[in-house]
């Protein structure tokens, strides 16, 4: 009896965790999490939307200055990012920052900076991202 009730719980967090994670890359070494996407409400920006997105290190400047700065080799980094359908803008609202023994060594959020709000550049992996997720929640409506 101990063996199979073993078993069920093994093949549930087995199914769980295939249908948890739903990541899709929108350019080199970036992923979203498309079952993330959710409505997110900020003050004067309706239809607006939040999604969980990865960086992976590709070796860019980026990742080179952060590393200095952190003293540590990075792996990714994980944000939590806002897009206006609206405005064409999106903003980071938590930032975080893995090592390569994927522990956080670095975290940003809106309680300790403000949302800055950015033009989507035209061509740019960031604009692909906006036209999945805009297109994506108008269908839905």
């Amino acid at each position: 009896m101990k063996k199979i009730i073993l078993l069920i719980m093994v093949l549930f967090i087995c199914v769980l965790s295939v249908n948890a994670d739903n990541w899709m890359e929108y350019g080199k070494n970036r992923y979203a999490e498309m079952s993330s996407i959710k409505e997110f409400k900020f003050y004067g920006r309706p239809n607006t939307y939040s999604v969980w997105t990865r960086r992976y290190n590709d070796g860019s400047n980026l990742f080179k200055i952060s590393e200095k700065n952190t003293g540590e080799k990075i792996k990714y980094f994980l944000i939590w990012d806002l897009y206006d359908c609206n405005n064409k803008e999106s903003a980071i609202k938590d930032f975080y920052i893995f090592n390569t023994d994927e522990k956080i060594i670095f975290k940003s959020t809106e309680q300790i900076r403000p949302v800055e709000w950015e033009p989507v550049a035209e061509g740019s992996a960031t604009e692909e991202l906006y036209n999945r997720i805009c297109k994506k929640t108008t269908n839905s409506k």
